[in-house]
């Protein structure tokens, strides 16, 4: 699963990242994180852009970079 936290205003139509996600041949659900709760509770510092994480079932991070 992958969240989209969007940098800018135009990255946050649903269908515009859909569109991108099938032309990039992405398979995988992404949750839409527009105003990027689960981003800034997640991010920490460093603070790095883009960041890939694996969390448990408990939502605890299990791997971040």
């Amino acid at each position: 699963m992958g969240i989209h936290a969007p940098e800018f205003e135009n990255e946050s139509d649903p269908t515009e990242i859909a569109a991108v996600a099938e032309l990039l041949g992405v398979t995988w659900p992404i949750a839409l994180d527009t105003e990027r709760s689960s981003f800034r509770l997640w991010q920490g510092s460093p603070a790095s852009w883009p960041r890939t994480y694996v969390l448990d079932r408990d939502g605890g991070i299990r791997f971040d970079r």
